[in-house]
């Protein structure tokens, strides 16, 4: 489906390097429109790639040395506050998967998970993707539009009046609360 407009970046983080492997050859990645930036054996190799280049979804294990899952999250969020979460974990702590969804994770899937189950949040992920996108370029359309008819009306106004007065100036600006 090309219509789905720019590919979705994806970035797969797991100590467990054969687990990696595994989703990166059984996914059918390009079917969601998706791009499998790479995968990670640990959290601060993860960071290093995410300067390079910036996921839109981030699927980590939660336990790894040096940095959980978790810290990476939130050190991804501030670097990119839309990026969307997954979690993997062989763990079934409660507790992790409540810290884990108050970080705005979209998922919290456990160890083993069926390749559905994995399909399923990628989708809803890549679905949560687009429908920012889309807002994203209704408002700058909407902006570009304001912009457009502002100009258009601070023409006509100086073409029809030999001096402007600010209070002219106001009530023309007053109708573009966004803009200024």
């Amino acid at each position: 489906d090309e219509d789905m407009g720019e590919k979705v970046k994806l970035l797969l983080v797991d100590d467990e390097s054969f687990l990696c492997e595994q989703i990166s050859a059984n996914v059918p990645w390009e079917s969601y429109g998706v791009e499998l930036i790479g995968y990670c054996n640990n959290a601060m190799d993860a960071l290093e790639q995410m300067i390079d280049e910036m996921p839109d979804i981030l699927i980590t294990d939660i336990r790894m040395p040096v940095m959980n899952g978790l810290e990476l999250i939130a050190r991804a969020k501030q670097m990119n506050p839309f990026l969307q979460c997954v979690i993997l974990s062989g763990y079934a702590e409660f507790t992790l998967a409540q810290s884990a969804i108050k970080q705005g994770v979209q998922n919290y899937l456990l160890k083993p998970f069926s390749r559905a189950e994995l399909e399923n949040t990628l989708q809803k992920c890549c679905e949560q993707i687009r429908k920012e996108r889309s807002e994203k370029r209704m408002e700058l359309a909407q902006r570009t539009q304001s912009v457009s008819t502002l100009f258009q009306e601070l023409k006509l106004l100086k073409e029809t009046n030999a001096r402007i007065e600010p209070e002219q100036l106001r009530v023309i600006m007053r109708a573009y609360p966004d803009l200024i």
